[in-house]
């Protein structure tokens, strides 16, 4: 979790202080719908295929258009190991049925937390042959997409160090692209119109967005990231499949914030960024869709919680992921956790009407 400045490292995502003020846009980056606008819930508290297939009556009725589940192999992918689609197809048959019998909560996503793809001439070729059976199960089961959390949280994924020992930074980078390249292009061999979403995009690899955005200074760690998810999205470049830069930022409390982000993320970068590969420039519209997103800080706030979710609509190019730190909407709150109440649904359902029917003032 990214949520603004200086990093807080919370458990399960990072946090951190919210910057006094966003820079005005020099540039305006319209909102061009890649579809409708979708509300996703994220709980740190995950929700498990088998939960979800139990309790469709309980999952239909939250006020979001999809969910965001864990299977068993969510954490074992961590470790690079051939999983094979057999598996998947087992631990996600309960979403099989769920999908069968779901009626507005059908934008469902599975989730795979950070895979140690280092380094990388070495394990690209085992952790794409497993997204690669994780995209044939996933697409059998009706899902909607994947969730790859590509957070670096125990600091030594994406480092240099690892990810290619002995390579200059540049030599890094493009390795790393490559990466992301090899392994989106393995699951579009399975499902090519496949949606694919990670909680950071390139944006975050780019030194002058990441330090317009977060007012810090990146690591050689945050360009190998960058460079990364840069490359799941030139790999669709002339296909059917989408590229979702999560977004994950959680200060963007105003329409001017959103805006100037958007600006940040979708002109500034790919023009100027060498990130940008000049075919996925000349595609980068409508390739690499923005996502935008916010979560209950501080234990919680509905009122903010909806004012957030109205904006996150309104600058989205599709999806919003309202992520629930401290708020558990589906399953039994664990420690430090509540279960989310009357006032956060009414703030929910208040928020997305606000998002889909006030416009982004340009």
């Amino acid at each position: 979790m990214i949520a603004g400045a200086s990093m807080i490292y919370l458990p399960g995502r990072i946090g951190s202080a919210e910057p006094e003020s966003a820079p005005a846009a020099s540039a305006i980056a319209p909102v061009e719908r890649l579809g409708p606008p979708r509300l996703l819930l994220f709980q740190q508290q995950l929700p498990t295929a088998e939960y979800v297939a139990a309790h469709i009556d309980e999952v239909d009725a939250l006020p979001f258009e999809g969910v965001i589940f864990s299977i068993p192999s969510t954490d074992l992918m961590r470790t690079p190991q051939v999983i094979s689609v057999e598996q998947f197809r087992t631990e996600l048959a309960p979403m099989v049925k769920a999908q069968a019998q779901l009626r507005k909560v059908r934008h469902n996503f599975v989730y795979v937390r950070l895979i140690r793809v280092n380094p990388f001439v070495v394990e690209t070729s085992t952790v794409a042959q497993s997204m690669a059976n994780l995209a044939t199960a996933a697409r059998e089961a009706g899902l909607t997409g994947i969730v790859y959390d590509n957070e670096d949280y125990e600091d030594d994924t994406w480092a240099p160090a690892f990810s290619c020992p002995g390579s200059t930074l540049e030599a890094c980078s493009a390795e790393a692209k490559q990466a992301g390249v090899t392994i989106m292009r393995a699951m579009l061999e399975q499902w090519p119109d496949m949606t694919l979403m990670t909680t950071l995009g390139p944006f975050f690899g780019d030194p002058v967005t990441f330090r317009a955005i977060l007012n810090e200074e990146p690591k050689p760690k945050h360009h190998i990231l960058g460079a990364f998810a840069a490359g799941l999205g030139e790999a669709t470049i002339g296909t059917d499949a989408t590229y979702v830069d999560g977004g994950e930022v959680y200060f963007v409390h105003n329409d001017t914030m959103a805006m100037n982000h958007r600006r940040l993320r979708k002109v500034d970068l790919p023009r100027d960024s060498p990130l940008v590969t000049d075919a996925l420039r000349q595609q980068f519209a409508s390739k690499v869709s923005l996502a935008f997103t916010f979560y209950d800080e501080n234990g919680g706030d509905p009122a903010r919680w909806r004012n957030d979710i109205g904006v996150a609509l309104r600058a989205t190019d599709q999806y919003v992921w309202a992520f629930a730190f401290h708020t558990v909407w589906l399953g039994t709150p664990g420690p430090g956790k509540s279960a989310a109440s009357r006032d956060w649904i009414d703030a929910t359902v208040a928020g997305r009407v606000e998002g889909r029917t006030t416009p982004m003032p340009l």
